[in-house]
């Protein structure tokens, strides 16, 4: 049995090595051959970041009390983080997120408050399949109604990810495909056959 629960700093080491173990799986970091112990400094830079803006959730196991699951959330013009310590190949995962959040704030007049933004989702691999990534996203939803945000938005790397948005009435904004993004004049994202690309994809409420 798994429930759903705010995420604070009891679950921290337990959401840091749940985010390195599930996130090996997501579609660019394996293209850059980003293992696990690579991971773990960037998922403690973005659980701490979490708990700050104490918006974020995680799904425990009933019986273990670990954490199989996580929403990490924050406003979408919270202050990016600091990355200058983290492995270098994560530089292109970040390239590609930041173009995507860009775009979207130059286009569009948003202001602090209005859009909810998940940072990073995901559920432990022996978890999957059981509708965990189903339930965090409902209850995404009413952390964003219960702060009053008009929508949420999400940069949706693979296509479970892409797929689950859909289901949930999230409309693609914006795509950059893998098979033309440049970093350094290389491109690192030619060999991903699925998806196509990385979509910038939002909900708003009515």
């Amino acid at each position: 049995m798994v429930y759903i629960v705010p995420f604070n700093k009891s679950d921290l080491e337990s959401t840091i090595r749940c985010i390195s173990h599930s996130f090996t799986q997501e579609t660019m970091s394996q293209a850059l051959g980003i293992d696990v112990n690579s991971y773990v400094s960037f998922a403690e830079i973005v659980s701490q970041r979490a708990i700050q803006y104490q918006l974020s959730l995680v799904a425990k196991n009933e019986d273990s009390g670990d954490v199989v699951g996580f929403s990490i959330l924050e406003d979408f013009l919270a202050e990016t983080p600091n990355l200058e310590d983290v492995d270098s190949r994560f530089l292109p995962i970040m390239n590609v997120v930041d173009e995507l959040k860009k775009w979207y704030i130059n286009n569009y007049a948003i202001k602090s408050g209005e859009i909810l933004y998940i940072s990073m989702t995901g559920v432990d691999e022996k978890y999957q399949g059981q509708g965990i990534a189903h339930q965090l996203m409902e209850e995404t939803f009413q952390v964003a109604r219960n702060n009053n945000y008009k929508g949420i938005i999400a940069e949706c790397t693979g296509a479970s990810t892409q797929h689950i948005c859909a289901k949930h009435g999230f409309k693609v904004v914006k795509e950059i495909e893998y098979k033309t993004f440049l970093y350094n004049e290389e491109l690192v994202f030619k060999d991903i056959e699925k998806p196509s690309g990385c979509q910038l994809m939002l909900k708003t409420f009515d």
